[in-house]
């Protein structure tokens, strides 16, 4: 069975690659981009309610971006932007985007803003006028966050107001849909992407937990799509002893049988390593590559791994920096678990930088004499894992020169 599946991927791949070569090179930077507004709905059994998080002062609807026409190759991209569970974090020093923020400029280009509001245009995977973008002339699909569970929950939280900055309110209600957001993408992918040859399927920051749960449903409406998955940034340091996952998960009403039809995960699933859950992935989908990208001392993630050991206390929280060993320390343990998958490949960048996929960086890239672009274009162009891209074997990558922000024991 397995030889017949990819003997009839490999014959579908080369017949849609001949018979749409003009409809990929039509697939470029004057494609414009489409907003999608889903409305309420059903699929996978599952009544949906997409919506930002409805905070005091924004905008609670969903949308997401499309770009592209007939391309046999698409990908699916989902953003990140924080978490939040308390009423510390979601309504006084919030540490999460409550509504999408992205738009398309008068240029045609994404422009998305930050935790801050510093607005930029998107580039990176989004480039598509760069010839060097391994996904030049490609669908994307570009899915915002608004929700601060990443992409898993479906809950309605009446957050007290403690501080009392709300006047004449006693609490402040607040949705957390962000699998209810996914799932109306992956209806609307449904409905209107048919057959895909390729799929790459990717999340930078929260997105990287958020393609976790959207993959195995993608893999379920598209069995024949040649997959390939990487999480951006998203390395799954969480201080498992300190009560955070118990806390944000029933908050979010992540459902514990979102991914029940994978019995090797356990259930809840959420209460499975990020380590383990790749692990079993990798074994039960073994036609599928994955990867992990992150740097070596991911400020970012460093500052949310500090706030998982103090989930409830907000005084330890600016703090982080003290973390950067600890985290460096479970980054390297997750990566070497998985290193001796087949399946799974990790490339550790230098720095603190969080996230690459949205950035013009990405081309600039570099680790152990191993551009990240070819290890990327490796990954995805490959059908089978242990082939070579023009001689760059897709292999797992560390930087040797990481430029430690600390001194560690």
């Amino acid at each position: 069975m397995l030889y017949k599946k990819n003997f009839v991927l490999i014959f579908m791949s080369l017949f849609f690659i001949v018979s749409a070569t003009n409809a990929i090179s039509d697939v470029s930077s004057d494609t414009p981009w489409e907003q999608i507004y889903p409305g309420n709905g059903q699929v996978f059994d599952r009544d949906i309610e997409p919506t930002c998080s409805g905070l005091p002062g924004t905008d609670p609807t969903f949308s997401f971006f499309v770009k592209g026409g007939d391309s046999p190759f698409t990908v699916v991209w989902f953003d990140g932007g924080g978490i939040g569970y308390n009423p510390i974090n979601v309504l006084y020093n919030r540490t999460f985007q409550p509504e999408v923020d992205e738009y398309v400029d008068q240029d045609g280009n994404i422009v998305a803003g930050d935790l801050q509001g510093v607005e930029s245009v998107a580039g990176g995977i989004f480039s598509t006028d760069n010839p060097d973008n391994p996904f030049y002339g490609w669908n994307i699909i570009y899915v915002p966050y608004c929700s601060g569970d990443l992409h898993w929950g479906s809950s309605e939280v009446a957050y007290p107001d403690v501080l009392g900055m709300y006047p004449g309110v006693n609490a402040i209600p607040v949705k957390h849909h962000g699998a209810d957001n996914m799932f109306s993408v992956l209806k609307w992918m449904g409905e209107n992407l048919k057959d895909p040859v390729r799929l790459f399927v990717s999340g930078s920051s929260g997105g990287s937990y958020g393609i976790l749960a959207a993959f195995p449903y993608l893999e379920q409406m598209y069995p024949m799509a040649k997959m390939t998955v990487l999480s951006d940034a998203g390395i799954g340091a969480v201080d498992n002893d300190s009560g955070f996952l118990q806390i944000a998960m029933p908050t979010w009403g992540v459902d514990p049988d979102l991914l029940d039809f994978i019995p090797e995960l356990g259930s809840p699933f959420y209460m499975t390593t990020i380590v383990d859950m790749m692990s079993t992935f990798a074994d039960v989908y073994p036609d599928i590559k994955f990867g992990q990208y992150t740097t070596a001392w991911d400020a970012v993630q460093v500052m949310f791994y500090n706030m998982s050991k103090y989930p409830m206390d907000y005084t330890q929280w600016e703090a982080w920096p003290y973390q950067f060993c600890a985290w460096n320390t479970i980054m390297s343990d997750v990566t070497t678990q998985l290193a001796d998958k087949p399946n799974y490949r990790y490339y550790i960048g230098p720095g603190t930088d969080h996230m690459i996929l949205q950035f013009d960086k990405m081309y600039d890239e570099t680790a152990a004499g191993i551009d990240f672009v070819d290890w990327l274009q490796e990954m995805v162009m490959r059908s089978h894992k242990r082939q070579s891209y023009d001689g760059i074997m897709w292999q797992n990558v560390e930087c040797e020169e990481c430029l430690q922000p600390v001194q560690c024991p």
